[in-house]
């Protein structure tokens, strides 16, 4: 995360699928389980399947399918909290973060008097 133009945190992110290559994928279509790719808005905080989760909003057409999806922001307990040199493990379509990463861009969000954006790449 940035704060005005400097880095605040930094963490590995899940990504949707990949390709043989470990390549991300990228899809904003239904049932696709990969990336989209855009800007999007953070939204409110929510406990879901995975703990705590935070909804995405669209900002540009490329994530017009982001609700369709229920693609948020979330963690799970598989995601490394450093990079360990091999290839990650695949989320379904949804950036997700280790808890402990995911708890200390938490006390950020949370703490934001204005809106927060993320560009999914």
């Amino acid at each position: 995360m940035t704060e005005q133009g400097r880095v605040v945190h930094r963490g590995l992110a899940l990504n949707g699928l990949t390709d043989a290559l470990g390549q991300v994928r990228h899809s904003n279509e239904l049932n696709s389980n990969c990336s989209s790719r855009g800007l999007t808005r953070i939204g409110e905080k929510y406990h879901g399947r995975f703990g705590r989760a935070f909804r995405l909003y669209r900002l540009d057409s490329s994530t017009r399918n982001l609700r369709k999806r229920a693609a948020v922001l979330h963690s799970w307990a598989g995601v490394n909290a450093q990079p360990t040199g091999q290839r990650p493990i695949q989320s379904e379509g949804c950036p997700t973060l280790n808890p402990q990463v995911l708890d200390s861009v938490a006390t950020v969000i949370e703490s934001s008097a204005k809106p927060l954006l993320i560009r999914l790449n």
